[in-house]
C-alpha cells in the first residue's frame, strides 16, 4: 500500500510511499538510460561509421544533463530535482512533438512498431516509446511528490 488512511480518508505518504517512489524513479531512470544505449546500434545501423559530430555532441550533452541531475536527485539535491525535472520535460516534449509531427504527415504515433521488416529499428523505436512514457511518468512522479520529498 502506498500510504495509510487517516480518519479523514486521505492517504498519508509514509515510508512505503517513499520506497515506491524511489523504485519508480529508478525504473524511469533505467528506461532513459536504455534509450541512450539504444542510440548506438541505431546510429551504426543507419549511418555506419559516418556519424554526425554535432548530433553525437548533443546526445552526450543531454546524457550528461540527465546523469548529473539524476545522481544529484538520488543524493537529495534540490538542483538534482530541477535538473531531472527539466530533462524529463524536454525529453517528453521531444517525443510528443515527434509523435504529433509523424501523425500530421500520415503516420500514426506508433507507426514504427507496425514495421517488422527491420528488427533493429523496431527495437530502438520500442525503447523510444517506452522512454516517452517513462519521461511522462518521471514528470508526474517528481511534481506529485515535490522537491522536498527527495531530500
Amino acid at each position: 500500500m502506498m500510504g495509510s488512511m487517516s480518519s479523514h480518508g486521505d492517504v498519508r505518504k509514509g515510508p512505503s510511499a517513499a520506497g515506491a517512489s524511489r523504485r519508480g524513479l529508478t525504473a524511469a531512470g533505467i528506461c532513459v538510460l536504455a534509450n541512450y544505449l539504444a542510440q548506438v546500434p541505431y546510429d551504426l545501423h543507419l549511418y555506419g561509421t559516418r556519424y554526425n559530430p554535432a548530433g553525437a555532441a548533443l546526445l552526450a550533452l543531454t546524457l550528461a544533463w540527465f546523469l548529473t541531475g539524476f545522481l544529484l536527485l538520488l543524493r537529495g539535491s534540490a538542483a538534482g530535482y530541477l535538473m531531472t525535472l527539466g530533462f524529463a520535460i524536454v525529453d517528453f516534449v521531444f517525443y510528443l512533438f515527434n509523435a504529433v509531427n509523424s501523425s500530421l504527415h500520415g503516420f500514426g504515433p506508433l507507426y514504427h512498431l507496425s514495421r517488422f521488416d527491420d528488427p533493429i529499428l523496431w527495437v530502438v523505436f520500442l525503447v523510444g516509446y517506452v522512454n516517452f512514457v517513462a519521461a511522462g511518468y518521471l514528470i508526474w512522479l517528481l511534481l506529485r511528490r515535490g522537491p522536498a520529498a527527495w531530500r
